[in-house]
C-alpha cells in the first residue's frame, strides 16, 4: 500500500511513539486488502479473511512466523494460516500482478518515479525453508545460512510499493528435484538463476 512518509515524534514523558494519521491507517489497509478478496476464492470457500489475518500478522508480529502471528492477531488459527500459505489453491502470481497494477495506478508516472530491483537475504537456522543454504546475505554482510529473494519496487519521491518478488533457489536446491518437490516448489521454478 502506498503511503506518504509520516513524521514520527517521540514524547519524552511516556517514551511512546505517536504517528499523525494513524487512526485512518487501519481503515485504509482494510480497504486496500479488500480490493484483492476475489483472488482468494477457492471452489466454495473464500480465504480472503485468512489472507487479511496473515497480512496483519506480518505487520503486527515481531517475528514473521505463523506461531507469532497467531499470538499477535486475535482469532487467528495457526493451522488455518499454514494451510492457506502451503496448500490453498489461490495464485500468488495473479495477486502480485494485481499489486503491480495497483502500484502503477497509485504512483506510476507521478513526478520522479523509478523501478528499483534489489536482493535481500533472510537469516535461517535450519535447511528446510525453501532456498535456505549457506550463501551471501547482504543484510548481514557475510556468507551465512539464509534465503535470498529478489524484489522489485516502484518508487516515487515520497512513496514506494512492491511490484514483484522472487525467491532465489541456490544450486544445492535446483540440483535436488526431490527436495524441491517435497517442499512444494513447482517444476517451472526449479531453475538456478544468477
Amino acid at each position: 500500500m502506498a503511503r506518504k512518509t509520516e513524521r514520527y515524534e517521540l514524547e519524552n514523558k511516556t517514551d511512546s511513539i505517536t504517528v499523525t494519521g494513524l487512526d485512518n491507517l487501519a481503515e485504509e489497509f482494510h480497504s486496500y486488502i479488500g480490493e484483492f478478496s476475489d483472488m482468494f476464492f477457492c471452489r466454495s470457500w473464500n480465504n480472503a479473511d485468512t489472507a487479511y489475518k496473515y497480512l496483519c500478522g506480518l505487520i503486527q508480529s515481531e517475528r514473521s512466523n505463523m506461531e507469532r502471528m497467531e499470538e499477535a492477531v486475535p482469532e487467528t488459527d495457526y493451522q488455518c494460516i499454514q494451510q492457506f500459505i502451503s496448500s490453498s489453491p489461490w495464485s500468488y502470481r495473479n495477486v502480485i500482478d494485481r499489486v503491480a497494477v495497483k502500484a502503477d495506478e497509485l504512483i506510476g508516472g507521478t513526478g520522479v518515479t523509478a523501478l528499483i530491483i534489489d536482493e535481500s537475504g533472510f537469516a535461517k537456522k535450519g535447511k528446510t525453508s525453501v532456498g535456505a543454504a549457506r550463501q551471501w546475505n547482504g543484510r548481514l554482510g557475510k556468507t551465512d545460512n539464509c534465503q535470498v529473494a529478489v524484489f522489485s519496487v516502484l518508487s516515487s519521491e515520497d512513496s514506494a510499493m512492491l511490484t514483484d518478488v522472487e525467491l532465489s533457489l541456490p544450486n544445492g536446491w535446483t540440483e535436488d528435484e526431490e527436495r524441491c518437490h517435497r517442499s512444494g516448489v513447482p517444476d517451472s521454478r526449479i531453475e538456478y538463476k544468477t
